[in-house]
């Protein structure tokens, strides 16, 4: 480029001489100011080249940027997915016990393994935690600047602010959830172990007193309460959680399109 300018120079310095014989300073102005333009011009380009460059590589880091983003996505559909079977187990096994020990008490047979079961499943804590160790990264990076749709930025911002909404809400849910653990303990005392390990085929054997156990009105109270947290927590990942997710998904995916 800078030697087009130099020809296009010297060729009208050619065609003042043929005109009009300049004198030797002339000559030598012309010739300064021509090299003075030419500089000009090879900064001006160099600094858009070293601009379009640095745009092109600001670019290339903010695709990156999103692909990890879209993959730490995918990895927390899977774990609500996981969260979800979970809570919705743990809401069936409270449903199923309080039916069983407020109407079924007189039973003489009972499934003694589903009981068990139903019990453990009453005593987990289900959480739904993503790590945003992505975000973060971009975040603690100051490179935020760099994911130019202004759309991804506010769907991100939302997903974050409504999990840690969920957090807050869920997290007295514990309480209620390690209280039945302590009185569910009381009825898994017989279940039989062998070398630390729960004998889950002999589960059969375990007598269970479903009379007793409808006595204790803290106990059915907690399994009522358990249910209706569940029921909470599903909800709220459902209709909160979820639709964010959905949506940040959909600006990325857009972003990457284009």
């Amino acid at each position: 480029m800078i030697k087009i300018f130099r020809k296009i120079r010297q060729k009208l310095i050619e065609q003042s001489k043929v005109r009009s014989p300049a004198s030797p300073a002339g000559r030598y102005f012309l010739y300064a100011i021509g090299e003075i333009l030419l500089v000009v011009i090879g900064i001006l380009i160099a600094l858009q080249v070293n601009n379009w460059n640095e745009n092109r590589k600001n670019q290339i880091e903010g695709i990156a940027m999103l692909k990890n983003l879209k993959s730490e996505l995918t990895e927390d559909f899977s774990m609500m997915a996981y969260n979800l079977e979970r809570l919705e187990r743990r809401k069936a096994a409270a449903d199923y016990l309080y039916q069983l020990i407020t109407n079924d008490a007189e039973r003489v047979e009972k499934d003694s393994t589903a009981i068990v079961a139903a019990l453990m499943r009453c005593s987990y804590i289900h959480k739904f935690v993503p790590s945003f160790a992505v975000y973060n990264e971009i975040q603690n990076s100051g490179k935020l600047n760099l994911i130019r749709s202004d759309s991804i930025k506010k769907h991100l911002a939302n997903y974050k602010s409504r999990v840690e909404e969920s957090l807050r809400v869920e997290s007295p849910y514990e309480i209620t959830i390690k209280d039945f653990e302590k009185k569910a303990i009381n009825f898994l005392l017989e279940i039989p172990f062998s070398e630390n390990k729960i004998l889950t085929e002999r589960y059969s054997l375990i007598n269970f007193n479903l009379f007793e156990i409808q006595k204790d009105k803290a106990f059915l109270s907690l399994l009522k309460h358990i249910s209706y947290i569940t029921t909470i927590e599903l909800n709220v990942k459902k209709d909160l959680l979820i639709p964010r997710l959905e949506d940040l998904e959909d600006s990325i995916d857009k972003e990457l399109l284009l």
